[in-house]
């Protein structure tokens, strides 16, 4: 999956009409916050495409939160529960095009698992500027740790 000289290069993403987005570099015992921005919908697009186009850094995987329509999402988020829809859309289209393995992940899962407090005793919550940068972040070290590329212990945030 990655070479020797780095860890496996993983992004986590928050879609909605703010996308949350992290770029992370893990180890079995580190993980490092390589970048975290909330563009819009359009811009987190743009990055992801220009990432998978730079041949210097290969990613390889994208960890999205799944987004489940229900009853409360329709009452409590309208255009934005569209426009996570398209962002979730053109985020699958562009891993398809580059290959990039896409898992999509419960959004209670990745908070249960990174809750406040544990991203707080990593190190890793104030390498974070906003929420949903935060659930960005949650989905990247879930995908990391469930996949075994992280003893899910230690980070080092160096952002």
């Amino acid at each position: 999956m990655n070479d020797s000289a780095r860890g496996a290069r993983i992004i986590g993403i928050d879609p909605g009409t703010t996308t949350g987005i992290v770029l992370l570099d893990v180890t079995q015992q580190q993980i490092k916050i390589i970048d975290a921005l909330q563009p819009s919908s359009g811009r987190a697009c743009r990055w992801l495409a220009e990432e998978f186009r730079d041949s210097r850094v290969a990613i390889d995987a994208v960890a999205i939160e799944r987004f489940t329509i229900s009853a409360r999402t329709i009452r409590g988020t309208r255009s934005g529960a569209l426009e996570a829809l398209y962002t979730i859309g053109a985020i699958r289209y562009l891993c398809d095009q580059a290959a990039v393995p896409l898992a999509m992940q419960a959004v209670s899962t990745a908070k249960n698992a990174f809750n406040d407090d544990r991203l707080r005793r990593l190190g890793l919550a104030r390498k974070t500027h906003g929420p949903h940068e935060r659930d960005a972040l949650r989905h990247a070290l879930l995908y990391a740790s469930t996949q075994g590329l992280w003893s899910g212990t230690s980070g080092e945030a160096v952002a």
